[in-house]
């Protein structure tokens, strides 16, 4: 089973701050995650396609419920859209959090496997032109 290396979790963690933040700021409503993956899906369809897109967020799904069983209930929907990372009250919060982390870290992961961490950087730099990743070395990944 592949796991999430310590350097893509906290690019992850760092990416799902900044999606946080407009959350408290009363802007989004959904789950950080889904938002990450939505802000991921506008720059990533273009060079991936809509199909290429639910492929890579099928997959990074797919591995982090192997991570954290209670991502069970997440599905990655025909548009490509994350669904089912609402808060619902049968499930651990910690985990649920634990599990944003691995889902995005799993994405990035996926990227690095297959366009190298330059682009996989641009690409994030791109989304999120205030996310600081260069101090992070990918060399595990």
């Amino acid at each position: 089973m592949i796991r999430v290396t310590p350097s893509l979790r906290v690019a992850a963690e760092r990416l799902l701050k900044l999606e946080a933040r407009v959350r408290e700021h009363g802007v989004a409503t959904l789950p950080a995650a889904t938002r990450v993956t939505e802000r991921l899906r506008r720059f990533l369809s273009t060079l991936l396609g809509a199909a290429g897109f639910r492929a890579l967020l099928s997959r990074a799904v797919t591995l982090a419920k192997h991570e954290v069983p209670e991502l069970s209930g997440v599905v990655v929907d025909a548009d490509g859209s994350l669904s089912g990372m609402g808060v619902d009250p049968s499930r651990d919060k910690d985990e649920l959090a634990d599990g944003e982390v691995v889902i995005v870290a799993h994405i990035l992961g996926l990227l690095v496997t297959f366009v190298g961490v330059a682009l996989m950087l641009r690409l994030v730099s791109d989304a999120w032109p205030k996310a600081s990743l260069s101090d992070i070395d990918f060399d595990e990944v």
